[in-house]
């Protein structure tokens, strides 16, 4: 077949076209089948919250075993349908739409130290979506032992939040699952700085819940926090940034890591919101990210030269880590030029805080030199 013809190509297109819909489908039920298993054992979790019992999702399953002695199907008449496995089958969001006569009430029965427990699925209307939990009773069926109480926003901004403190990790070597995060955050982080624009720091602000830099962006260099989190790991210090900026289509972001000499990147992490697949989306990619590892942002001199991100790098191998430059994306040009852009743009503003941290550490060795001498 002529590779130059209009059938060719169509043939080819509609041949890949084929062969990324039944990879992005296999992928769709890979991860499916995971999402259903973490949302199992999140579901042990809050059933045993209520009654006092706080585990992982990984030990939730066995917590779970050892305490919940019964689960049943109980009907309006007060009778239970042994048939039905209340914990699989029955969907609260789905019950509530059947009349009382035909709904399943699942009852969940803890058992601790000889006491009995009772615990009942909620579910019900918030302001602008759906607000559900489950609330437990002690064995006189009237007082309440504990309640778990969650609106989807809730469950989305938890796991944000939790996904931004890998992010922050990564940055510096530390590869943790969403469960893991929070606490390999508060091991490593040890500072959360709000840098101002002078180099000074504001202690008033909680950086992590508070500064928000899609909103910061709008506001003029002088008015803005620059958050700064500082890591320590075998008793190395990192700095660890947070950028923003623009790709082809919308907006891309990510965190950027420093050594102790505050010039030599320790990592990167990146994401996007809506760049092209297989294109400006590769800015996620492993093969990207670590061609930024150990490359320098100043030159000799202490100017800030950034990093480029160039189609006509002369280093594809990306050996030479003071050249300031790594290798481009193919096809991939306008992605690339936010992520120069972004970096650069954001250390800029950190520059003072760090030539205070230089002079400082500077004063301090002199310091220590003179303290040796005597």
């Amino acid at each position: 077949m002529n590779r130059d013809s209009n059938v060719y190509t169509f043939t080819f297109a509609a041949l890949m076209v084929f062969v990324v819909a039944s990879v992005l489908a296999f992928t769709s039920f890979s991860l499916k089948d995971l999402q259903n298993e973490n949302v199992r054992k999140e579901k042990m979790q809050n059933i045993l919250s209520t009654v006092g019992i706080q585990t992982d999702r990984e030990g939730a399953e066995k917590l779970f075993d050892q305490y919940i002695k019964e689960q049943l199907a109980v009907q309006s008449d007060g009778s239970i349908d042994n048939s039905v496995n209340v914990f699989k089958e029955v969907k609260l969001a789905l019950e509530l739409k059947k009349s009382p006569d035909s709904q399943d009430f699942p009852l969940y029965v803890a058992e601790i130290d000889s006491e009995k427990f009772y615990i009942i699925p909620i579910r019900g209307n918030g302001l602008w979506n759906a607000i559900f939990g489950y609330i437990s009773l002690k064995e006189d069926l009237n007082t309440i032992k504990g309640v778990t109480s969650f609106s989807l926003k809730d469950l989305q901004n938890e796991n944000v939040r939790k996904e931004k403190m890998q992010n922050i990790l990564s940055t510096v070597g530390i590869q943790t699952d969403r469960e893991g995060a929070e606490k390999l955050f508060d091991q490593y982080i040890k500072e959360q700085l709000a840098v101002q624009s002078d180099g000074s720091i504001d202690n008033s602000v909680n950086v992590f819940k508070e500064v928000k830099l899609a909103l910061e962006l709008k506001k003029s260099p002088d008015s803005q926090d620059f958050p700064l989190y500082v890591a320590e790991i075998d008793s190395e210090k990192f700095y660890i940034i947070p950028i923003r900026g623009n790709g082809l289509w919308n907006a891309i972001f990510g965190y950027i890591s420093l050594k102790e000499d505050l010039n030599t990147i320790k990592g990167v992490v990146f994401d996007h919101v809506g760049e092209t697949a297989g294109l400006g989306a590769e800015i996620t990619q492993d093969w990207f990210i670590e061609r930024f590892i150990d490359e320098k942002l100043f030159d000799a001199n202490r100017n800030l030269m950034g990093i480029t991100v160039s189609k006509t790098n002369n280093d594809p191998s990306n050996l030479d880590k003071t050249d300031h430059e790594v290798d481009a994306i193919s096809g991939a040009t306008i992605t690339g030029d936010g992520v120069t852009d972004m970096i650069k743009e954001r250390i800029t503003h950190y520059v003072p805080y760090f030539e205070f941290i230089k002079s400082t550490n500077s004063i301090a060795a002199m310091s220590g030199n003179n303290l040796n001498l005597n």
